[in-house]
């Protein structure tokens, strides 16, 4: 499905061999940083020394939206956003993508509750947890906990929460806690992205005039 998107913002597939169906090949244009998540942590740990400023963050999550926008104008759903699946370039360009590789990249982001599918659980809204819905507004609420991510260096969303106690945790509400020197606005708008009924989520578009407003605020005392 990724195949042929045109937008500065998605990884699409460049091109695919499938001349050995086992073990298919797939080819996507170059990420200097490589995978977000790892260079988010990267610089966390100190293993990086690139200065990464809340108005990158800012920005990379403007792009996301961006990103987001384009798949969802082609009616797709894509089911998985976070960090892991998306990349880096050398200018803090983000592409997001969902090559299926994240599963092995990144394990302890998945777990198989009730069934033999390995699933984002922590990233996922209580609709689809419950009732296996995906939709449009699922995507919004993955993007929620992808800015949580963003502003925490990737640190691990609901770390302490066992994943078969999920659903039950964001029944009564439980929801990420606001990081450490995180701006209010911007966990205001990962509240939103988190409210329980899925109409009551902000649509992509409003969140990106939210977030483009706060980045001009943010330029302005800079």
């Amino acid at each position: 499905m990724m195949f042929g998107m045109d937008h500065k913002n998605v990884l699409s597939v460049l091109c695919v061999n499938t001349e050995n169906p086992t073990r298919p090949l797939l080819v996507f244009s170059y990420a200097s940083r490589g995978n977000l998540k790892r260079f988010l942590v990267n610089c966390r740990q100190r293993k990086d020394d690139t200065t990464v400023s809340t108005q990158i963050l800012v920005d990379m999550a403007i792009q996301i939206l961006l990103g987001l926008m384009y798949l969802h104008s082609k009616n797709i759903c894509l089911k998985d956003m976070a960090a892991r699946n998306a990349v880096v370039g050398e200018k803090f360009d983000i592409k997001i993508t969902d090559n299926c590789l994240s599963r092995d990249m990144f394990p302890n982001d998945y777990f198989c509750v009730g069934d033999k599918e390995s699933k984002p659980i922590k990233w996922m809204a209580l609709e689809s947890l419950v009732y296996d819905q995906w939709t449009l507004q699922t995507d919004v609420w993955a993007f929620g906990v992808t800015l949580w991510e963003l502003t925490t260096m990737c640190q691990q969303p609901y770390a302490d929460i066992d994943p078969f106690e999920m659903s039950t945790h964001l029944r009564t509400g439980y929801r990420l806690g606001q990081p450490l020197g995180c701006p209010d606005e911007l966990y205001s708008v990962m509240s939103y992205c988190w409210l329980q009924n899925p109409t009551d989520r902000p649509q992509l578009n409003q969140l990106l005039a939210y977030l483009n407003e706060f980045y001009t605020a943010l330029c302005r005392f800079v």
